[in-house]
């Protein structure tokens, strides 16, 4: 059943995501850490990690995640938009890849803040 239902959240938006930033290879930049992320109304609370340097971000969850949900990294020329968003007094960021839409990336905006890129 975990298998499936991990299956079927990959679908809503990570796989779009991973056919064009899937990253098999070791990443060098520096973590944020493990947040909640949000891609297409799919939450993954607390189990994402999120690293960033100059040429973009890169988000690997954690193992157990990880068998349909591959690590991705984002180069920054494909963030088309970063917009300020409140829910319930809460901000966040919500973060458009690609051009037409790939996805739609919402974080805390606390997480988003942390990447700093020159």
């Amino acid at each position: 059943m975990w298998l499936f239902v991990t299956f079927i959240l990959s679908r809503l938006g990570w796989s779009d995501l991973a056919i064009k930033f899937q990253y098999d290879e070791e990443f060098i930049g520096t973590e944020v850490g493990v947040i909640s992320l949000s891609i297409n109304w799919v939450n993954y609370r607390n189990i994402i990690v999120l690293e960033y340097n100059q040429y973009g971000i890169y988000l690997k969850p954690f193992a157990m995640f990880r068998i349909f949900n591959k690590p991705l990294f984002i180069p920054w020329t494909e963030v088309k938009e970063v917009r300020d968003r409140n829910v319930l007094f809460i901000g966040y960021k919500e973060i458009v890849v690609g051009e037409p839409v790939i996805a739609k990336l919402r974080m805390s905006a606390g997480a988003f803040n942390r990447i700093q890129v020159n």
